[in-house]
């Protein structure tokens, strides 16, 4: 199914677009194609931004001005209105699908994502009021009868689908407070238009899951999966693509939860499900595959980590429809397989070629390339090649400071990753320095209670311990098990080494 017909159609086309989709639903009930961007195309569409909201806005008012006290007319618009509108939809959808959808493909810098970020919020506005109008105007037109008025209902509808394309682009801009606050409300909207049950809920509930992932609140989030999941269930039966694709989002959290049993039964599932509708040769497959090798990965399978990840790249590199991002995480997957199993150079291998794939798939300065430099350097950390990994990890860093800026949440894990090298390297300060960054980074973004809080306080504790202040290295140290405790549970792998060294620095204190 394609088209305004698709239920997920309104989160396909991605954070800006919104407006556009508002528009687009009030001007006319025809499919309209969005449009192929290239990153060139993307990039030159940003040199006036602000001339997305401005092109919007005109339209927008020009529709309410024309229509207001006249409700019936919103099915009735001159075909010049109706073309103008049009007009606005498509440069809306062309320049907010691709920062929403291709910032991580193409070379997006802070600033353009801080511009992405401002256009959302303006975005929003216009929803309101066209929401808002919407609304009056069917109530003069119906009166109570409501029940009758299935063209304003479908149009507000279309409206919770534009609020949960803001929170995605604000989301990509790394604003993520104000991305949750968005898709709480389109989930709610969702709600009161289409009830709780409806294929609208199950795509916001999802939105919503997306940001509490990345705000580190993990079993709010599995709960927002999981009822997405049952809900896609008993709308399309248990073995539809969309259920797959709701328990692979299930199979992240679990996995990030540490219940990898359970993380394992799910993402087999989808594997199973997306095999039979698609085979075995398709990217989704392989993209399941990826997922079920991590997952044995981390409970110590590591034969069947190393078959999945084989599988899932023999798929990637013979498919002309991955263009980069998974290969490099199959390749990178392999890479931590081969460390696991002792074959430093068979890792650093892998590690390498990733960062030859991503090289030559993007722009020298790009995210996937920075990403690929980091994993390098974290093979290269583990085999003890403590000089060369601290290169790779600064390019990282570098790199990513230049695409989003110093402060950006997803900084956080490059300025950990130098903080322990610096520390196997006995560079104290620069370790608790890096370190104290990574924290801060994470704790503004995510809040003080993510788990990527608790590996920052660990390290600092650690390198604290090396310094000798045992009561600071303390501190620390009880910090992040409290942290991966609540996130993850006492039995955790992560909660029980975090606990067991802060059984050391008490033995230390108090011998």
């Amino acid at each position: 199914m394609t088209g305004r017909g698709n239920p997920r159609f309104w989160v396909a086309l991605g954070g800006l677009a919104a407006a556009a989709a508002v528009i687009w639903t009030l001007a006319d009930r025809r499919t309209f194609e969005e449009p192929s961007v290239t990153c060139d195309d993307g990039v030159r569409s940003l040199v006036d931004p602000n001339e997305f909201v401005n092109e919007t806005s005109r339209h927008a008012e020009r529709f309410v001005a024309r229509v207001e006290g006249e409700p019936g007319r919103l099915l009735d618009l001159e075909p010049s209105l109706r073309r103008s509108l049009e007009g606005a939809a498509h440069e809306a959808s062309r320049f907010g699908g691709f920062l929403a959808e291709n910032y991580n493909r193409c070379a997006v810098s802070q600033f353009q994502l801080d511009e992405l970020s401002e256009h959302a919020r303006e975005a929003d506005r216009l929803v309101g009021q066209l929401s808002g109008f919407l609304t009056s105007s069917a109530e003069q037109e119906f009166g109570e009868r409501l029940d009758l008025a299935d063209e304003y209902v479908e149009r507000i509808g279309a409206l919770a689908g534009g609020v949960s394309n803001i929170a995605r682009a604000l989301q990509a801009a790394g604003d993520l407070a104000a991305a949750q606050t968005l898709a709480n409300r389109a989930l709610e909207m969702a709600e009161n238009i289409h009830g709780t049950e409806h294929v609208n809920v199950a795509v916001a509930a999802n939105n919503v899951s997306s940001v509490l992932k990345s705000r580190g609140q993990l079993a709010e989030a599995l709960r927002h999966s999981r009822r997405a999941l049952r809900i896609d269930e008993a709308l399309y039966g248990p073995d539809h693509p969309d259920v797959a694709s709701d328990l692979y989002n299930v199979a992240v959290i679990l996995r990030e939860t540490g219940r990898l049993g359970e993380a394992a039964d799910h993402v087999r599932r989808a594997l199973s499900i997306n095999e039979r509708a698609y085979g075995p040769d398709h990217v989704t497959v392989a993209r399941n595959s990826v997922l079920v090798g991590a997952t044995m990965l981390a409970q110590g399978e590591l034969d069947g980590a190393l078959r999945f990840g084989r599988q899932a790249l023999r798929v990637f590199e013979g498919n002309s429809v991955d263009d980069g991002p998974g290969t490099e995480e199959a390749l990178s997957l392999l890479s931590e397989v081969y460390l696991r199993r002792g074959q430093q150079e068979e890792a650093l291998r892998f590690a390498r070629k990733a960062l030859e794939t991503s090289a030559s798939a993007h722009p020298s300065l790009h995210p996937n390339v920075a990403r690929a430099h980091f994993n390098l350097s974290k093979a290269m950390h583990a085999t003890g090649d403590h000089a060369e990994a601290l290169q790779s990890a600064q390019r990282a860093a570098s790199m990513s400071e230049r695409l989003f800026g110093a402060t950006h949440p997803r900084m956080a894990a490059l300025y950990g990753n130098l903080g322990e090298i610096h520390l196997a390297m006995h560079q104290l300060p620069e370790a608790l320095r890096f370190s104290r960054r990574a924290m801060q980074i994470v704790a503004s973004s995510a809040g003080r209670n993510h788990p990527a809080v608790a590996t920052a306080a660990n390290n600092i504790g650690t390198i604290l311990l090396e310094q000798g202040d045992l009561q600071g290295a303390l501190q620390h140290t009880l910090r992040a098990l409290s942290i991966l405790e609540t996130a993850l549970g006492p039995d955790h792998p992560e909660t029980r080494k975090v606990a067991a060294n802060a059984s050391r620095i008490r033995q230390a204190i108090s011998p």
